[in-house]
């Protein structure tokens, strides 16, 4: 309609890039939704008691994606039911009003916290980059540490005005140096303390091959935000928000059609169920199956780049976090080439079809190729594109 380049996404599930693409169930779903009125409050009850259900946790809350959850997560801890406190936000002062959250994850996306007037007690030091010149898979890829996190120093921070703990998931930030997410639930419960955990593109994680969308609930965290148009393949806007029962109740006061902090974060009938329909299906999904297909397209770049000169590819798998997804490092010995990492992504990008390939590592000589949402066939134009570019 607008005469944009196709775009093949060797990124990976990026929100920029619309989170992921809707398989044709979801899209049917939400077809059908579009064609009938429902109670929207009726709907997201049981949209949430079903995902509740298939995740082994108490509730759960659906918003205009995971970012929104993060927020109305924190307006729930801050305010509870009380509708005093729901009618002050963001004004916090004078409330139990402080988060604590390791440093190595600020600023990256700190707005979903202070949007609901939380204030930000950031526990450590600075981060440093860890690298070796022959990277290898596993402790050797190159990573972030944070510096001087303990649970002594997290819990010298809590305080008579702290109201929940923070911890965020994701590739981008420190792998290394952290206070483990279950040592860090421990800590917080020992006080009383509820944990509010982002892990926006954190899935699917499996256990015993299975999807497994309760496990960081299971290690201590008494919410856990996740995008539902990333990993899961629903709609782009929409997020959920897994847990105590309290929290996701104290959350719904604030959202449409209630007035509050998060009136603004209501998410469709069509959405939901569209959500609902993605969600299901991952609980079905054979996904000892698609990390076996996501792994031959890994390969199959890797072997296509093999003799280029100056170059070297490895797989990785799982990423940084432990996400179970095959992702081909590509390091560059950028003097040699004569191209540096970043101009390599922006020539990827040139011509039609336009290809996105993952940043990270630039910095280092790196750019990631991530399989994850390559459609059949793509592997072989990411590979011809790249050893083009590389060849000058």
């Amino acid at each position: 309609m607008f005469g944009f380049k196709k775009i093949i996404n060797a990124s990976g599930t990026m929100t920029a890039l619309g989170g992921s693409l809707m398989p044709p169930e979801v899209v049917e779903a939400m077809d059908e939704a579009a064609k009938e009125w429902v109670r929207l409050p009726d709907l997201l009850d049981a949209v949430g008691n079903r995902i509740a259900e298939l995740a082994g946790v108490e509730s759960c809350l659906i918003s205009s994606g995971c970012a929104a959850c993060m927020t109305m997560s924190t307006a729930a801890c801050l305010t509870g039911k009380d509708r005093l406190k729901i009618a002050r936000l963001p004004n916090t002062e004078g409330m139990k009003n402080e988060l604590i959250w390791q440093k190595g994850h600020y600023p990256t996306y700190s707005d979903q916290f202070t949007a609901a007037g939380a204030r930000l007690v950031l526990v450590g030091g600075d981060s440093v980059v860890l690298d070796t010149p022959d990277f290898l898979v596993g402790s050797r890829i190159p990573a972030l540490r944070t510096l001087g996190v303990s649970a002594k120093t997290v819990e010298e921070a809590v305080t008579d005005k702290t109201f929940a703990f923070a911890y965020s998931l994701g590739w981008m930030l420190p792998q290394h140096g952290l206070l483990p997410l279950d040592e860090f639930c421990d800590l917080a419960h020992k006080h009383n303390i509820p944990v509010i955990v982002d892990a926006a593109s954190e899935l699917p994680y499996l256990t015993n091959g299975r999807f497994d969308l309760g496990r960081f609930n299971r290690m201590g965290a008494d919410i856990v935000c996740y995008s539902g148009g990333k990993a899961m393949r629903g709609p782009n806007d929409t997020g959920i928000a897994i847990g105590k029962r309290e929290i996701v109740e104290a959350a719904k006061m604030q959202m449409n059609p209630s007035s509050g902090i998060g009136r603004g974060f209501k998410v469709s009938k069509e959405q939901m169920v569209g959500l609902l329909i993605a969600i299901e299906r991952c609980f079905k999904l054979d996904w000892n199956q698609i990390m076996k297909e996501e792994g031959e397209r890994a390969k199959y770049i890797v072997d296509a780049l093999k003799n280029v000169p100056h170059v070297k590819t490895e797989i990785v798998f799982p990423d940084e976090t432990g996400l179970p997804v095959a992702r081909v490092w590509v390091r560059l010995d950028e003097k040699a080439l004569g191209i540096t990492a970043t101009s390599l992504i922006e020539k990827m990008r040139e011509g039609d079809p336009s290809i996105f390939l993952r940043g990270g590592y630039t910095g280092l000589g790196i750019v990631i190729v991530d399989v994850q949402v390559l459609r059949p066939g793509e592997e072989e134009v990411v590979s011809q594109k790249l050893k083009s570019v590389l060849a000058g």
